[in-house]
């Protein structure tokens, strides 16, 4: 047999190898296989078992040894990614390695993350069992057991039991215990959140509801377009419990990680245990749980950022892309792709339905509801007792401004702090100031490996490229020139932090950017500490304009929220407008 075997290697075909002395049975399209690739070990796929080949025979070597007992591509993931190979004109071995988890891609078995579960094989009360007269800690694990329905691991029971392996070791023998090696549940889905009821739906929402349960059982598009705070992760929730009625999965990609926690909670309140995240911030072992844990049916909902539209799973019966319209879901580095075309794709070969929600969904969007591709469905109301905002456009022309902020603003921010209440000011530009430029010559210092300004950093002293990641220390002179006086020039979040709290010193200020939420748990608890008041100023990127609920916050500030008309990019007018009603 001739196996087309898929290697992480820039070239874009297959390589041909020897099924040698491996049965045909286990010769089967997803699984992984050790190959010799020009004198290294190298973990490969298979994709293809044929009979013939374009190569000489006596040219290919066999394969070294295969890794699994079954396929951990499924065929209809399989034909996914050969399919988004040939659209973006990426190999096919990258692609294919890209969706793996790490674990995976290295030859560790899929398997590698099971621990043991033990049930209980009796039913009889433990009081009469004669083995365990003399035995209370055994008799009091085996009554635990009983107790639930699930099985319990060894970890599971240690809060209780000081070395509960020895009496589950000590019961086995007495045949009151079974052990059965099981996928282990990723961090956190044991976590025992207090159950929360869903509200009553208004008229909108319950139409929405009614219109997506029709799609559902077969392949279609439906746009959820509904103005911010309308409902719509309640008209998700209500379709996501119909699924589950049906024992069938959901996967729901979000832009952001930092997105990810708010959701899980309040998804979990819903639906308990069967909720778990995919996303980069998590390590190895997790990324690898949560795929074991989706692709053997018992995790039911997904909630991840662009690579959890990759994830096997058993009974797949929804896609939910929320804010479909988020830059953040096309991946721009290595294999490119956009995580809204990779859900429509998968949704066809699923044949299941797709729900694309959005504020402000993009204009690709609203053209193919246009065009009758998709299915429009609106919520035009704010749920509760929710109002709309009112915007004030103030013009900086003629106005005496404190370091780039009008005075308008700066009242209005008193008057807000006065009364309790908190203030968002958004300016989506990282650093101090975002060039700096000769004072004699006007010559700015530019990235040299790119056409964009670099940005300084004044706590670190230094040049970033935001574009290409360039960094470097600034010149003590104008390379240009050779003149001393370099000015920085405009506003950046850095500053405005330093400005605002010349201006209100007795108010405490937070910074929410890519710069100062550098670690796994500064973003979390900076929100949690948002949303517990501790804050009164809060000055933030676009990491704060997405998906979040401070409702103490009763004035946004939009610093030089024109920046996004003089961008390069042609969305850049559609950009702007979606971070303004964001």
């Amino acid at each position: 047999m001739i196996l087309s075997i898929a290697i992480a290697s820039p070239v874009r075909d297959t390589f041909d190898y020897l099924s040698g002395e491996f049965a045909e049975t286990t010769l089967q399209v997803g699984c992984r296989v050790r190959v010799n690739f020009a004198g290294r070990q190298l973990v490969g796929v298979i994709v293809k078992v044929k009979q013939t080949t374009d190569v000489e025979l006596k040219k290919l070597k066999p394969i070294e040894t295969i890794l699994d007992d079954s396929p951990v591509l499924p065929q209809s993931l399989l034909t996914l990614l050969l399919r988004i190979a040939r659209y973006y004109h990426h190999p096919l071995g990258e692609v294919i390695f890209a969706a793996l988890p790490i674990k995976l891609r290295q030859g560790k078995p899929l398997d590698s993350n099971d621990q043991e579960v033990w049930y209980s094989s009796t039913s009889e009360p433990t009081e009469t069992i004669a083995k365990l007269k003399s035995s209370p800690k055994q008799r009091a694990l085996l009554g635990k057991l009983q107790a639930t329905q699930q099985g319990m691991t060894a970890a599971t029971l240690r809060d209780e039991f000081k070395n509960p392996q020895a009496l589950l070791t000590a019961l086995q023998s007495k045949q009151l215990v079974t052990a059965h090696r099981e996928a282990v549940m990723p961090p956190g889905t044991n976590a025992k959140l207090p159950r929360v009821d869903a509200p009553v739906l208004n008229d909108e929402q319950k139409n929405a509801v009614q219109v997506l349960t029709n799609t559902l059982g077969r392949f279609g598009t439906s746009l959820l377009d509904g103005v911010t705070g309308s409902g719509k992760t309640e008209v998700y929730l209500a379709l996501i419990e119909m699924i589950l009625q049906q024992q069938g999965q959901i996967l729901i990609v979000v832009p952001e990680i930092n997105l990810t926690p708010q959701l899980e909670q309040r998804f979990r309140q819903r639906l308990g245990d069967i909720v778990a995240t995919l996303h980069s911030g998590l390590n190895d072992g997790e990324r690898l749980a949560a795929w074991r844990a989706a692709s053997v049916g018992n995790l039911s909902v997904i909630i991840g950022t662009r690579s959890a539209t990759f994830t096997a799973f058993k009974s797949l019966q929804l896609i939910i892309v929320d804010e479909e319209h988020d830059t953040s879901l096309k991946q721009q580095k290595g294999f490119r792709y956009h995580a809204r075309d990779i859900a429509l794709l998968r949704a066809q070969i699923e044949d299941c339905p797709v729900v694309l929600g959005s504020a402000t969904p993009s204009l690709e969007s609203l053209e193919n509801v246009t065009q009758g591709k998709y299915q429009s469905v609106l919520l035009t109301q704010r749920a509760g007792d929710a109002k709309p905002p009112r915007l004030h456009l103030v013009d900086l022309r003629r106005q005496q401004l404190t370091e780039g902020l009008s005075h308008a603003l700066l009242e209005k921010m008193g008057e807000h702090l006065q009364r309790g209440n908190q203030v968002l000011l958004f300016l989506n530009r990282r650093g101090y100031t975002p060039v700096l430029l000769c004072h004699d010559c006007g010559e700015a210092l530019d990235c040299p490996r790119c056409s964009s300004h670099t940005v300084w950093h004044a706590g670190i002293h230094e040049l970033r490229c935001h574009h290409c990641g360039y960094q470097s220390r600034p010149p003590a002179t104008c390379p240009a020139c050779g003149k001393p006086e370099l000015l920085a020039v405009g506003l950046g979040t850095q500053k405005l932090e330093q400005v605002v709290q010349s201006c209100f010193p007795n108010e405490p200020v937070i910074r929410v950017d890519r710069d100062s939420m550098s670690t796994k748990t500064s973003l979390p608890e900076a929100l949690k500490a948002i949303a517990n008041n501790q804050y009164r100023i809060i000055i933030g990127t676009q990491l704060l304009a997405k998906g979040h609920d401070f409702p103490n916050i009763t004035l946004v500030g939009m610093i030089d929220v024109d920046q996004g008309l003089f961008s390069t990019g042609f969305h850049a007018p559609e950009r702007l407008i979606q971070q303004v009603l964001q």
